[in-house]
């Protein structure tokens, strides 16, 4: 098993509860960290036999961008799952958003969420 990972993936999306949140879009940055089995794809050298980390961060961002959520926590939750339905290859995966301009003292509030397929 080995660590795939997307980092600092950015989407710009209309997401928040605030009026001026509502009426354009603000960043979102987005880190994926994927737990795959990589021994298939070594032993072949094929991409075929590879999990598509730059699908899942298509993925993402489409998601992201056509999203329609005001909270953060659903927009994550809803991308973890369709992920994992979409990305077989994916044994456990780490989703991580920050929005940047979220709270004006700080960098940004972040959410993460673990998923872990069951077998």
């Amino acid at each position: 098993m080995a660590t795939i990972s997307v980092k600092a993936l950015k989407v710009e999306a209309i997401i928040g509860i605030y009026p001026h949140e509502l009426h354009q879009t603000q960043p979102l940055i987005f880190d994926i960290d994927m737990v795959s089995d990589i021994s298939p794809a070594a032993a072949s050298d094929n991409i075929e036999h590879a999990l598509d980390y730059a699908g899942v961060a298509s993925r993402v961002k489409a998601m992201a961008e056509e999203n329609g959520k005001k909270l953060l926590e659903s927009l994550i939750e809803d991308i973890a799952e369709q992920l994992m339905r979409e990305f077989s290859a994916i044994e456990e995966l780490s989703l991580a958003v920050s929005k940047p301009q979220a709270i004006a003292e700080a960098d940004c509030a972040r959410i993460t969420v673990v998923k872990r397929r069951s077998r």
